[in-house]
This record gives structure tokens, C-alpha cells and sequence, in this order.
């Protein structure tokens, strides 16, 4: 039998938290720990050492961005899937450079927010579906960087 995947939470709505957290045990994931904001997220992360760390981007005190800067440096075991009820190119791209192997919408079915823990549990990236084909189309982003390039193309290729 494999090892199950370990995930913390971190949102600041509690709703989001207990629905997140009881879709994912359901699926066999092993949610290690619930943050309501980010010096909380980062303390868990620093102490539990999970898998993956689902944050939200805005949270009180130290935002899902922050977190995911730190927590590379001081847990790099654990990779980071950020998740926002906003979603543009820039904040993709920016929180991919802080080192997030994953971005996902808020609004996001719960199932993709499983497909997204398991493709970065893997060591792949994901783009939220949605996010990713507004990336490639030619109306919205006519010139592309070649990391925003390499971001559709992995996000195409789980």
C-alpha cells in the first residue's frame, strides 16, 4: 500500500477550510493541518513538514505568496499549490515565481482541486484549466514571456 499524500490548509473562511478538508480525506488524502492565516500556515508548514501546502493567496497577516517564499527555503520538501478568487497572468506568473507548483481558482470544482494535488504530489505543475487556456489565447496575451510559455505547455501537458 502506498503512502498517503499529507496536505495543510490555509484560508481564512472557515466553510472553505471544513469542505476542502472533508472532500480531500474522503479521496484518501491525509490533511495534517488547518491554518486561518498565513504566520500560522508557515509555523505548520515549518513543523509538519507536509506534502503539499494549499494556500490562499490573501489571508490575514502574511499572504499565500509570502508563505510560499519562505516555506521554500524552509521546508522545500513541501510544494506549494496556491488557490485565489482572482486569477490574472501576472499573479500566475508571480506566484509561480516565488516557487507555487500549483494555482488553482476558488471557485474550482472540488475534483480539480484533487487532480491538482495529485499531479504536484507527483512533482508536476498545474494551472487552473480555466487559467491556463486564457494564458495560451491570442486575444488576451499576444506575447507571451517564454516562462509564461513553458507555464501553458505544462499546465497542457498533465
Amino acid at each position: 500500500m502506498s503512502e498517503r499524500t499529507t496536505v495543510l490548509l490555509a484560508d481564512d473562511h472557515p466553510g472553505i477550510l471544513t469542505a476542502v478538508s472533508k472532500y480531500l480525506e474522503r479521496q484518501g488524502i491525509e490533511v495534517v493541518g488547518r491554518a486561518k492565516d498565513g504566520h500560522q500556515a508557515l509555523s505548520q508548514i515549518q513543523e509538519m513538514r507536509p506534502a503539499i501546502a494549499l494556500l490562499d493567496i490573501r489571508m490575514p497577516g502574511v499572504s499565500g505568496i509570502e508563505v510560499t517564499r519562505l516555506a521554500v527555503n524552509c521546508a522545500p520538501e513541501t510544494s506549494v499549490i496556491l488557490f485565489s478568487g482572482y486569477g490574472s497572468r501576472e499573479l500566475i506568473v508571480e506566484a509561480l515565481d516565488a516557487g507555487a507548483r500549483g494555482f488553482l481558482m476558488k471557485n474550482a470544482a472540488l475534483a480539480e482541486v484533487l487532480l491538482a494535488v495529485e499531479v504536484v504530489s507527483r512533482g508536476g505543475r498545474y494551472v487552473d484549466a480555466m487559467l491556463a487556456a486564457s494564458l495560451d489565447a491570442p486575444d488576451e496575451s499576444p506575447t507571451l514571456t517564454e516562462r509564461e510559455r513553458d507555464v501553458v505547455r505544462q499546465a497542457g501537458e498533465r
